[in-house]
């Protein structure tokens, strides 16, 4: 059933690799070569493994330093073009003083609130349920949110 020859042994480098790592993977696991909970739990710790170097704010300036040395903002790297840009802007509108701002975040607060409190009565509606505007009289049949989920292994490593 598994091999010692574990296709994740080799790691892709290019786009063909990488197009050609995933079929021998995902063949690996459906003609039965490999265990999938295996494959997957492995597939798991790289995931993990990956964003540990990744967001290591160190690993980040020396890659952004190896970049600048190619003298441009954008390049070919490995067959790969490469550009550095500015991502995850934001912008921290406390320090402005703006009243008006003010006092549209805090309707906007009360708003979110509001929906949240709605939401949570749907939920616990009954299908069918009649609600009645206690201003108005007018009623109306409401139905509670349709739900939709998927069923995912988990890891906690």
């Amino acid at each position: 059933m598994e091999t010692t020859n574990s296709v994740l042994a080799l790691m892709p480098s290019n786009k063909a690799e990488i197009s050609s790592f995933v079929n021998k993977v995902i063949e690996s696991i459906t003609s039965g070569e490999v265990n999938p909970l295996k494959v997957d739990f492995q597939l798991k710790c790289i995931e993990t493994t990956l964003d540990g170097i990744r967001k290591n704010d160190q690993v980040k300036a020396a890659v952004l330093r190896e970049a600048e040395k190619y003298g441009a903002k954008s390049f070919d790297y490995s067959g790969a073009k490469c550009e550095i840009s500015e991502a995850g802007v934001k912008y921290d509108f406390s320090v402005c003083n703006d009243i008006v701002l003010s006092d549209l975040l805090k309707q906007d607060e009360e708003l979110q609130a509001e929906i949240k409190k709605r939401k949570d009565l749907l939920k616990a509606i009954s299908p069918g349920f009649i609600m009645v505007n206690s201003n108005t009289g007018e009623s109306w049949e409401v139905f509670p949110p349709a739900k939709s989920s998927q069923t995912i292994l988990k890891y906690k490593l």
